[in-house]
Formats: C-alpha cells, structure tokens, sequence
C-alpha cells in the first residue's frame, strides 16, 4: 500500500497542474514601438493619461479553452508617449486639468486624454478557425487648452495572427495583441489630421496643416 500511495504522490503535481496552472496562460505586454514615418504636426498639446492606460490588466476564462491574464500596464502607456510624441512638435504630460492651467508652455492648443474602453479576444478554440484575434475601443477625449470638451474620440484597434504552433499560444497572442496596438498607433497619427477640431486648432494658430 504505500508503494501504491508513492506511486500516485508522483502525479499529484501533474494532475493540479491540469486542472490549475497548465490551464491558464498570461501574456505581459513588453516592447519597444517604433517611429512612425509622419511630420508632427506643430502644435503643442499636453495628456493626461487615465487609469485604464496605465494600469490595465484582462482576465477572462472563455467558455471553451483556458483562462488567460492579459497585462498591458506600463507597455500601454509607451505607444501612446511614442505616437503623440511623432504626432505633433511637443507633448507635455500632466496629472490632471488644474495642472493645466498652470503650464507656462504658450502656445498651448489643446488637451488630450486617453482611455481604454473595451477589450476583446478571441482563440482557436473559442472559433475553431486557425487564428487568435485582438479588439481595443479606445476614447480620447480631446479638450481646447481651457479644459472644455471638443470632441470624444472613439477609435478601434484590431490584430490577428495565424496559430502556426498550438503550443505557442501566449507567443501568439502577444504578436496579436501587438499588432492591435500598432493599428490604433497608425489609425491615429493618420485620421487626426482629419478632424475638424484639429484642423481649427492649426487655423488657430495660423498653422498649415
């Protein structure tokens, strides 16, 4: 009998982990953005970043497959700095609108302030296709330098990547998640220029665009 006991005492840690650790899978967002090939528009506007982009972090068990833990905190924050940074001259960061109004920076055309507002994934086993697939909704609120809201920005990011390795898949998912990030990253350097508040914002300052 207690040979039968060793014996079992052997696969006890397999066996948690089947039913634990090995069912679950978490994706740490780590990487250097690259420079967007864009001239900066030249303006000066100051962010304040809300919490979702500075400390986010999805857990999700889906109804099929296993429970992942996705952490974009401090990763997140980066892209943003990067695109607002090729986006226009010069990007100052504050902690809130009362620091604002204390800049000393003049001209100061506006105020944007970033937010994630939805998160979304998808897995081969959750869709039996041969694919993992990443949605973000992402809001920026962009305010005229005294504070008062000009427009709120809904804009969508959107990954996919084909899972050549089944045993890779926290790999995958983080090409995926990448691949999202840099779509809002260019989606936003290009259509910013198209709005109307950002185009009053360079008449303004009798800047052509």
């Amino acid at each position: 009998m207690p040979g039968i006991l060793a014996h079992h005492k052997k696969f006890l840690p397999l066996l948690v982990c089947i039913l634990t650790a090995c069912n679950s899978a978490k994706v740490t967002l780590k990487t250097d953005w690259p420079r967007l090939a864009v001239t900066p528009l030249p303006i000066t506007v100051a962010v304040v970043y809300d919490d979702s982009i500075l400390s986010y972090e999805h857990s999700e068990t889906p109804s099929i497959g296993r429970s992942w833990t996705i952490d974009l905190q401090g990763h997140q924050k980066t892209l943003f700095q990067r695109t607002f940074e090729d986006t226009f001259a010069q990007v100052i960061e504050i902690n809130d609108l009362v620091q604002a109004e204390r800049l000393d920076q003049q001209p100061l055309a506006g105020i944007l302030i970033p937010r994630l507002k939805a998160f979304q994934f998808s897995t081969p086993a959750q869709t039996r296709r041969p694919e993992f697939e990443v949605w973000i909704q992402y809001q920026i609120d962009l305010l005229d330098a005294g504070g008062s809201l000009l427009k709120e920005w809904n804009l969508s990011a959107y990954g996919k990547e084909q899972s050549d390795n089944p045993r890779l898949p926290e790999k995958i998912m983080l090409i995926t998640l990448k691949e999202a990030l840099r779509d809002f990253s260019a989606g936003f350097s290009l259509n910013v220029r198209t709005l109307p508040e950002i185009q009053s914002w360079l008449e303004a300052f009798d800047v052509d665009r």
